[in-house]
């Protein structure tokens, strides 16, 4: 009869690492879908909420409510309220409405005395026992969405736990005189997601004891080849890193590939008096890029993009704006930086549509900011895709917005013209266009994006700095900026004087 040798101390330590991981991998598993279990309950209950509170608040004579409450002082006289036709018409409705979503809780009015700072109940779907009532413990999200409306996520008091969902009543001068209130008790279902995780974890923990006890015995034959998995694990990974290392060869040719597509700084300085350019892919190859084409002496196109992705997809994305731009301003003779946005936004969406039938639209594309300068008319022209134009002129920074439409939208039901703006070119006034990698890096003490207003104070620094500087500089910030933190997107700044 055939006997397995018994475990050796590792074997069995193994044995127990990793069973136990097995059940704490299926409780992290069950508890997530817990969590998810809970929190999709919560915001969908809070959705349902406000739509009812939103519904009935448009619906109702708020003039004839107000009326109401100044006939009958919430905290004062309430002689024959239960007569007025007003309050019997609301309580009426408030109540269907109550029965017809099946809720569990009243829906009633509150209205917000700011001289004794208390919440007092008004019209309510269960008649006028609450009228006047003082609401002593609210959540302290109530005063703050008492103008405003909003659901409040889930928050206990002394009767449980609840979701609320509130919505004002403005009358016809405008103000907010009291607010619909709609309530959910969510007890009930907190209590049964939590029975159902704890049956969950003990099936997971008793079918995991089961499993072990079955297989316990083919164990040690695992163990034993364990050197031989070893073996071929160490040859898979040597072919795995040869192949890395070919992929990374190839990116890297990849990007001086690219690198020869952009114009460097001192070829753009020929007609620019000043010139920096500070580009940073995220990953070897980039899905940003800048480009400059000069038209004659007097006239050039310059350009900053952000492509849709990074790495391969977004280079490669950045290869056919690039292309595309030299083909619509040489080929075609389009100039106007508005109409260059214009058909290559046509082009995109061609090159895609035609590759995406019978398929779901996705959004492949660029943000794209385009400068038309011209010295003899001392003017500057720009049109921007979601990417703006910042100047600086004398100390003093503005921005030019962009349309609020990207180059290759699938998504928009509705196009957006590209609009030119013209600017006079002042001596001594400093251009920047770019993309939003660097806003978006996370960084600083608290690990936080760093946005385009503490972007443009750097730009506003960059002023005392030698143009030979910048980019160093610009790069010695961004390191401190981001510490630990790795970098999330591509980042491209083009900065010029003409």
């Amino acid at each position: 009869m055939p006997t397995h040798k018994p475990f050796s101390n590792s074997s069995f330590r193994i044995y127990l690492v990793v069973y136990t991981g097995l059940i704490l991998l299926s409780g992290y598993l069950i508890g997530s879908n817990y969590f998810s279990h809970v929190r999709h309950a919560e915001e969908s209950t809070l959705s349902k909420l406000y739509g009812i509170a939103s519904t009935l608040s448009h619906h109702v004579d708020l003039d004839a409510i107000q009326a109401v409450f100044n006939k009958y002082p919430l905290n004062g006289d309430t002689t024959g309220i239960s007569a007025d036709p007003v309050i019997r018409m609301y309580t009426h409705l408030f109540n269907e409405t109550v029965e017809s979503n099946e809720l569990k809780t009243p829906i009633y009015t509150l209205s917000y005395d700011s001289v004794t700072d208390r919440f007092l109940g008004g019209i309510a779907s269960n008649g006028l026992a609450t009228y006047g009532w003082h609401y002593k413990s609210p959540p302290p999200k109530l005063k703050e969405l008492y103008h405003t409306g909003g659901t409040i996520p889930c928050f206990d008091d002394d009767h449980g736990s609840w979701l609320t969902a509130v919505c004002p009543l403005v009358n016809s001068k405008g103000q907010v005189f009291a607010v619909i209130e709609v309530d959910y008790p969510f007890d009930s279902f907190l209590e049964e997601a939590r029975n159902e995780l704890l049956g969950n974890i003990l099936v997971s923990i008793l079918v995991m004891l089961i499993i072990g006890a079955i297989t316990y015995p083919l164990l040690n034959q695992i163990l034993s080849a364990e050197e031989r998995a070893k073996t071929a694990l160490e040859s898979a990974n040597k072919e795995i890193k040869e192949k890395s290392d070919e992929v990374v060869s190839s990116l890297e040719y990849a990007r001086t590939i690219q690198e020869t597509m952009l114009p460097s700084a001192e070829e753009m300085s020929g007609f620019l008096s000043q010139c920096v350019v500070f580009n940073r892919p995220r990953d070897i190859v980039s899905g940003d890029f800048y480009w400059f084409h000069q038209l004659n002496e007097d006239e050039a196109l310059i350009a900053v993009a952000d492509c849709t992705g990074h790495g391969v997809p977004g280079a490669l994305m950045s290869i056919m704006g690039h292309s595309y731009l030299n083909e619509i301003v040489t080929e075609q003779s389009i100039h106007s930086p508005a109409q260059v946005l214009e058909r290559l936004n046509e082009k995109i969406k061609e090159t895609f549509n035609t590759r995406r039938i019978g398929k779901t639209e996705g959004t492949d594309g660029m943000d794209l900011g385009l400068c038309l300068i011209s010295k003899k008319d001392k003017q500057l022209t720009f049109a921007g895709a979601r990417r703006p134009l910042t100047i600086i002129d004398s100390g003093t920074l503005r921005h030019v917005s962009a349309t609020r439409r990207g180059i290759g939208e699938h998504y928009l039901s509705t196009d957006l013209p590209f609009e030119n703006v013209t600017i006079n070119i002042i001596p001594d006034t400093t251009f920047y266009m770019y993309t939003d990698g660097m806003q978006d890096q996370f960084g600083g003490p608290n690990a936080k994006k760093l946005m385009r207003k503490e972007l443009c104070s750097w730009f506003m620094e960059l002023e005392s700095i030698s143009i030979d500087l910048r980019e160093e500089w610009l790069q010695t910030r961004l390191l401190e900026w981001k510490g630990i933190q790795p970098q999330i997107d591509d980042i491209c700044i083009v900065g010029f004087r003409v």
